[in-house]
């Protein structure tokens, strides 16, 4: 049970299984056999035997769809047979195989939520505010989605509240509040380049600071001159500490993989 994301790069894997959206859920699947497997090993059950529940959030509530682990595991070996592009792909950022997928455990702890709304300090970039407006503007996601997800208790997100918080951009207030933070990284269905550098903008996620010497670091350009000469580049600037929770590690890792989308050109597409 989890948010599931993946780095929209078109790819030979992707045609085979028909486009992003099977392709995703191909690779849930496939993660959700391999733990299955783990845990059936460690209790001594027939792969046969057991079953599994997979929640699927909508506006309407919450479906469960139960499915054998037997089923779950003929379709992850299809779908392993068809991986072999993963192993040239630039968007494999995560994993060796199928590297541009990943997830984000439920349930969200408190302790990484509070990590996400204490990087969004000071002052806000006034592109990086405008970027947010307009965002919402066109109603670009419902933060009823996941005030739904708080509705249901310690099964999704662990924070009970949707607090506010003002940050300052060019003079004015920038009002925020955590369903509409969380709506926008998870809610969108999918989210463009453009988007990725706002959130990432509005979450301190990118350093203009670049040392050209520094090959390790990854790094974006973001305008370039009328000769195609990037005038700016951007690194993330995230990075795991080892006392991060589980659920702040699933975090970062999805703020670099959407970083890599927007380095791509590509859009990163989510499912809560």
């Amino acid at each position: 049970m989890s948010i599931e994301y993946v780095v929209a790069r078109p790819c030979a894997v992707k045609d085979s299984v028909g486009g992003d959206e099977a392709f995703l859920r191909a690779c849930t699947w496939r993660l959700m056999a391999r733990t299955a497997k783990r845990e059936a090993r460690k209790k001594n059950l027939r792969f046969e035997e057991v079953k599994l529940t997979h929640r699927i959030v909508t506006l309407d509530g919450v479906d469960e769809v139960v499915e054998p682990l037997s089923n779950l595991i003929e379709e992850a070996a299809r779908f392993e047979e068809k991986t072999g592009p993963c192993a040239d792909c630039p968007a494999c950022v995560l994993d060796d195989t199928v590297g541009c997928f990943g997830t984000i455990g439920y349930p969200v702890t408190a302790e990484a939520e509070q990590w996400l709304y204490d990087r969004i300090t000071g002052e806000v970039e006034p592109s990086v505010a405008r970027g947010w407006r307009d965002f919402w503007k066109n109603g670009r996601a419902d933060p009823s989605q996941i005030a739904l997800l708080r509705s249901k208790g310690d099964d999704f997100l662990e924070g009970t509240s949707a607090w506010g918080l003002t940050a300052a951009s060019g003079g004015r207030p920038l009002t925020l509040n955590a369903n509409e933070i969380l709506a926008a990284l998870f809610a969108a269905g999918s989210l463009a380049p453009a988007d990725g550098l706002m959130l990432l903008g509005l979450l301190g996620a990118l350093d203009p600071d670049v040392d050209p010497e520094d090959e390790e670091r990854p790094v974006i350009g973001v305008s370039e001159t009328d000769n195609g000469e990037t005038e700016e580049k951007l690194a993330f600037d995230i990075y795991p500490e080892p006392y991060d929770d589980p659920s702040t590690c699933d975090l970062k890792a999805y703020l670099f993989a959407l970083f890599f989308s927007a380095a791509l050109g590509v859009e990163l597409h989510v499912s809560l």
